[in-house]
């Protein structure tokens, strides 16, 4: 975990939870520096030779800055494969580039609806379709593998927009995995 925190308030994560409950103490995300957590995987590389990482941030490329910065240094001194979770928000052009060249084998995007309504109603998430169709067109553009969390049970969601979801993913070059998560 490189972060902590994330810069999207969602109704259904604990991070809203946290960010309400944190409130005045400190800043939303919190990031160590580039460097810093460089250092520690060449630590645990030489120690334990690792085959693989798995980044376990809410939003890994939450910051395009810090991001950019890292994928650098990893690709050059660690280069092992990594996995991440992230925001399709998060990803442009230049994120998706710098993932497949700094080994990544493995993306998991929360998207959770493709009803817009639903996403900006119910889950408080902004982004349009377009948007969520611009982030999978990156990553199949650069052969990323990735996987999608969805949730069902949402209310007024009905299995009709759920089979909508479907017959959408199944057209994803590159979406290796759907991952369905029930709302409690």
């Amino acid at each position: 975990v490189t972060s902590r925190g994330c810069p999207f308030s969602c109704t259904y994560c604990t991070e809203s939870f946290n960010t309400h409950f944190n409130k005045g103490i400190g800043k939303k995300l919190r990031e160590q520096s580039p460097e810093r957590v460089i250092k520690e995987l060449e630590y645990w590389k030489k120690k334990y030779d690792f085959e693989e990482v798995d980044f376990k941030n809410n939003s890994f490329s939450a910051s395009k800055k810090w991001t950019l910065e890292f994928l650098k240094l990893y690709k050059k001194q660690i280069g092992v494969p990594y996995r991440i979770m992230t925001h399709p928000l998060l990803i442009d052009e230049d994120i998706a580039k710098a993932f497949k060249e700094s080994n990544c084998h493995r993306i998991q995007l929360g998207i959770q609806s493709m009803n817009e309504h639903t996403r900006h109603k119910i889950l408080h998430r902004f982004e349009p379709n377009m948007r969520i169709v611009e982030c999978f067109e990156l990553l199949d553009k650069y052969k990323l593998n990735y996987s999608i969390d969805h949730i069902f049970g949402i209310p007024g969601e009905s299995e009709e927009q759920q089979i909508e979801a479907f017959h959408y993913y199944k057209k994803l070059k590159y979406c290796s995995r759907i991952t369905i998560f029930w709302l409690e």
